[in-house]
């Protein structure tokens, strides 16, 4: 109707009513250019089609590099996540149960200054450093990817949780670049997190990972890092006794739709039965051959079974992780490629409590040795790992 009267119509308008054509490409065309450019400032298409003015802001803070994060970021789901099967309510539980331990191990070791701790959950780390004499001076810095835990992490900075007031949060995704300046950090901590990027990631990101925190950390710094861990000797083949009186054997593959039904009906069962959900619902499955009482499979299958059976509540999200894909000395062996040094009190152990209370008259692991059944040691569980940039 514009058109009718004389008017010219500006070019970001429709040229073409009967064609949906325009005039030129739209603002959201520019951007996805920019999104997958290998170079977007010297792309002669950008350079066209955006003015001088917004270029020269867009290069100038980054906004390029930023969008191209954002769309390339194949790990975080669209509501800023990366699962959708993960019951936070429990999740938030957990992690403030445990955080008073998590605390304990790594406070020794935490060099004051600027202090990150990335993937930090709802911030029960960060909570418990505050209150640390020795880091009063010191500047805290949260890297939370999910929205839902960043969320409450600021929440709680509103409600005065955090005895510091120099504490900030951030939504970030540390796998995909810096979060941090570089050489800016004395301490980073991270913990419960590095399977998670192997988890939902691609091949190269935890490499990439630990490049990144090398290069945010001043000389002198420190990457904290407690984690799961892979047993010694993976491959090797292993003997696993499952109790089969401890629950029910009824149909262990039977469907829910709904978690928290599952989760009751998983809690039913009996460790043999749990295991044969197990090995159906993991991400990588498990091969297994039936020997007598016996289930022979690799100790890294095994393992990853050992330290997940008991997680009915978020079933679902952990069949989607592993545990076990690097043992100790391929962690050490990887820092090191990067540039790190290895603390000394750097360890890889069992939790004997889970051992005790969860594996104990449950499961039982044995090795062949002249045709005969040897006893074996439970594999361990956890490491702490300290990475020093000299």
């Amino acid at each position: 109707m514009y058109a009718d009267l004389g008017y010219t119509i500006l070019p970001a308008e429709l040229a073409d009513i009967s064609t949906w054509k325009y005039h030129q490409p739209m603002p959201w065309d520019i951007v996805e250019k920019v999104a997958y450019s290998d170079d977007w400032q010297n792309d002669p298409y950008i350079r066209q089609h955006m003015h001088k003015a917004a270029y020269d802001v867009w290069r100038k803070y980054r906004q390029g590099d930023k969008v191209q994060l954002l769309f390339r970021d194949t790990m975080i789901s669209s509501d800023g996540d990366l699962t959708d099967t993960r019951d936070y309510n429990v999740y938030v539980r957990q992690m403030d149960d445990i955080a008073g331990m998590k605390f304990h191990d790594t406070a020794a070791y935490i060099q004051p200054g600027r202090i990150g701790d990335i993937g930090c959950a709802v911030g029960s780390w960060i909570k418990l450093a505050c209150k640390e004499e020795k880091l009063r001076e010191s500047d805290f810095y949260g890297i939370e990817v999910s929205r839902y835990l960043y969320e409450i992490c600021q929440q709680r900075k509103v409600n005065g949780e955090f005895d510091n007031p120099f504490v900030f949060f951030s939504k970030k995704n540390a796998v995909t670049g810096l979060v941090f300046e570089k050489h800016s950090m004395h301490t980073i901590h991270t913990s419960s997190l590095t399977h998670e990027i192997i988890s939902y990631g691609h091949d190269g990101d935890l490499e990439k990972f630990i490049r990144n925190r090398y290069e945010e950390l001043a000389a002198g710094g420190v990457w904290i890092n407690r984690d799961v861990v892979g047993p010694y000797n993976k491959e090797q083949p292993v003997h696993v006794w499952l109790n089969a009186e401890d629950g029910v054997n009824d149909d262990p593959f039977r469907h829910f739709e709904e978690r928290h039904a599952l989760s009751a009906y998983l809690e039913t069962l009996s460790t043999r039965a749990r295991f044969l959900r197990f090995a159906r619902d993991f991400r990588y499955k498990v091969p297994f051959i039936v020997e007598g009482d016996h289930f022979v499979m690799s100790l890294r299958d095994a393992s990853e079974f050992l330290s997940r059976k008991d997680y009915t509540d978020n079933w679902q999200s952990e069949m989607h992780e592993t545990f076990c894909y690097w043992d100790f000395n391929e962690w050490q062996d990887q820092m090191k490629a990067a540039g790190f040094q290895i603390h000394p009190a750097s360890k890889a152990f069992t939790n004997d409590w889970i051992a005790e209370n969860r594996w104990k008259g449950k499961v039982a692991l044995f090795t062949k040795q002249d045709g005969e059944l040897q006893p074996m040691e439970w594999p361990v569980t956890t490491m702490f790992l300290m990475g020093i940039k000299a």
